[in-house]
């Protein structure tokens, strides 16, 4: 089973579509690129996870998150995460404005 993963700067209003892949094999965890580089795992060459890697390298110290379709959906132009019992919350608020930027693309 896979997911997508998405990168998005609230502090340069980008989004980036990173790229679709297994659950397994994404390293979008880490919050740094100390804590990326730090991980011994073979799946840092897949495609996917070198652009997450270089959206951590130009992004550091910012303010971000990681977010999929999977547990996110757009409403009224914000990016909302899926909360329980119907408590849905605004992570990224003019969603609509930002950026959008498709790694696989580039």
């Amino acid at each position: 089973m896979g997911r997508d993963s998405n990168f998005a700067c609230r502090t340069c209003k980008k989004n980036y579509y990173l790229g679709y892949g297994s659950y397994s094999t994404w390293l979008d965890g880490a919050l740094t690129i100390a804590e990326y580089d730090a991980r011994d795992d073979a799946d840092k060459d897949m495609q996917k996870n070198q652009n997450f890697r270089k959206c951590l390298e130009e992004h550091d110290g910012h303010d971000f998150v990681i977010w999929s379709d999977d547990w996110c959906y757009k409403n009224h132009g914000n990016l909302l995460i899926e909360g329980g019992y119907g408590k849905d919350v605004v992570i990224v608020e003019g969603f609509k404005d930002y950026e959008q930027i498709d790694l696989e693309k580039i």
